[in-house]
């Protein structure tokens, strides 16, 4: 199985708190401040995991005010993921949840990219045959909800 780009930054981020736990404890330090160093590391990937669990509760809550009913939340296909599974009347919903800053650069609808998307088909392929709907018969469509700050954006079939 091929290393996913998150893996990658993981075992980045994890090779730096080591490299620099490390140079704490040569300089003379207490190896105390290297471990504060290194959960320093862990706590900014749980508060970011955090982040993201609070989006899509926003987002779950959205689109429960919307009419959608939700499936799933957080499914996981091998290393693919989907945030949300829903039912919009008839329509089978797979839907991205994209958090941002207020005022942020880059909106979160313009992370959902050409690589992103294809994996996110991929997931609802398998998702489809898993649950035993078929493949060209189910009216399915992909959604992104966008939150920047306290603006909430639903893009239907974003792809």
């Amino acid at each position: 199985m091929g290393k996913t780009e998150e893996d990658i930054v993981d075992k980045d981020k994890t090779q730096k708190a080591n490299t620099s736990k490390m140079k704490v404890i040569k300089s003379g330090a207490k190896t105390s401040d290297a471990l504060k160093l290194s959960n320093t590391v862990k706590a900014s990937n749980i508060s970011n995991t955090l982040k993201g669990k609070a989006f899509e509760d926003r987002a779950v809550a959205f689109l429960e005010e919307k009419g959608y009913e939700i499936l799933e939340r957080n499914s996981h296909f091998h290393h693919l993921e989907m945030d949300v599974v829903a039912r919009d009347g008839d329509i089978l919903c797979f839907i991205e949840v994209k958090g941002r800053k207020e005022h942020s650069l880059v909106p979160g609808l313009y992370a959902v990219d050409r690589a992103k998307q294809k994996r996110l088909r991929n997931w609802a392929t398998a998702y489809l045959c898993k649950q035993g709907y078929s493949l060209t018969n189910t009216a399915c469509r992909f959604d992104v909800v966008s939150i920047e700050g306290e603006k909430i954006q639903l893009i239907q079939n974003a792809f």
